[in-house]
């Protein structure tokens, strides 16, 4: 549920910070909301197989190494923003997702 503070400040935080142009920051969501729509199908098949506590317990373990990534990025070229940003954004999703289920 935290992820919920972090994400909508993202924006601004790249912009200002990390030194994004404002015109790229949609691609940032972009490429979150496509790496979640594909993964979403890996992360209900491993929660089939191992167990959705289990899967819970990694996802928010490695959801706090990107989030520590995306909070302490110096100023970076748009295209690593872009990587890093979709795996993280793609764990803080996934996580919220199957605590739901």
């Amino acid at each position: 549920m935290g992820h919920f503070l972090i994400i909508p400040l993202f924006n601004p935080y790249m912009v200002y910070n990390v030194g994004v142009p404002q015109s790229d920051t949609p691609l940032i969501y972009l490429f979150g909301g496509i790496s979640s729509l594909i993964t979403a199908q890996l992360v209900g098949k491993l929660s089939d197989k191992y167990g959705k506590r289990q899967v819970f317990v990694v996802a928010a373990i490695a959801s706090l190494v990107f989030i520590l990534m995306l909070t302490n990025m110096p100023r970076t070229p748009v295209y690593l923003v872009l990587i890093v940003f979709q795996f993280g954004l793609v764990l803080l999703l996934e996580e919220q997702y199957r605590v739901k289920r």
